[in-house]
């Protein structure tokens, strides 16, 4: 899976000769995150000093992350902003594989009770693929392997 992960300020950087770790072709140790839906509203938003200091990480996440993202927005009135986020940060979203599909199903049954999403699952999976952390301030995800939780 060839990915161009962006910086989360929306500066331009090529996966492509970055720093490997044995887990994945990305590694959490030189700023490369995947980010869920709840961090990409905190990111995006700026208001909340926690996520800050990912502003300079290497984003990478979903368009179906993005598709939760922008109704946030648009249901808070604001789809100049939402639309502004969608177009700008397009880039940084990586393609879902069949394989992935499936396994995020696998998941989500696995931990039914969790009442865990599709697309939080799938993000999850990613970040597990690529040996990446998985930033995020949902409280489900606390106390999950390879998690960066963030409030």
């Amino acid at each position: 899976m060839e990915l161009e992960p962006f910086r989360a300020s929306g500066e331009s950087f090529l996966a492509r000769g970055a720093p490997c770790s044995r887990s994945g072709p990305f590694s959490s140790r030189w700023g490369h995150y995947f980010f869920d839906t709840y961090a990409l509203i905190e990111t995006a938003k700026g208001k909340n000093e926690s996520y800050k200091k990912y502003l300079k990480s290497l984003a990478i996440t979903t368009k179906l992350n993005f598709l939760e993202l922008y109704f946030v927005f648009i249901r808070e009135g604001q789809k100049d902003i939402a639309k502004t986020l969608f177009r700008d940060f397009s880039k940084i979203c990586v393609p879902t594989s069949d394989e992935i599909l499936m396994k995020a199903a696998e998941m989500r049954l696995d931990f039914l009770k969790l009442d865990l999403s599709y697309v939080d699952c799938i993000g999850y999976i990613i970040s597990q693929q690529l040996g990446i952390k998985f930033l995020t301030g949902d409280s489900k995800f606390k106390n999950f392997e390879n998690v960066e939780f963030v409030k």
